[in-house]
């Protein structure tokens, strides 16, 4: 998973190569959270910022988020490092013919 920010003058990408598995619960307590707001507020902002610092392990602050990711997309970016923590937790399940999960082979 990577993000990139720009940092001072330059753009710096930084990558994270396993997500742990703890930051599942915050994810999906997150989306949650989203799933029911019809707007956007500053609280689900500094909440959504907040989980992709701790998706790269702290790697940079939440004002290095505030300040290098660009307007547009801005949100978009940030949700879509949730969705993919959660996909990538979810990839191998598979659902049997009474919706019951069980895992890939």
């Amino acid at each position: 998973m990577r993000i990139t920010l720009l940092m001072g003058e330059e753009e710096k990408t930084f990558s994270v190569p396993r997500v742990k598995g703890r930051i599942l619960r915050t994810a999906v307590a997150l989306n949650k959270k989203l799933s029911k707001k019809d707007t956007l507020d500053e609280e689900t902002v500094d909440d959504l910022v907040q989980f992709v610092c701790e998706v790269f392990n702290n790697q940079f602050s939440i004002d290095d988020v505030l300040d290098g990711l660009p307007l547009e997309g801005f949100t978009f970016r940030l949700q879509e490092i949730l969705i993919e923590v959660i996909s990538k937790a979810t990839s191998g399940i598979k659902i049997d013919e009474n919706g019951a999960p069980y895992p890939k082979n």
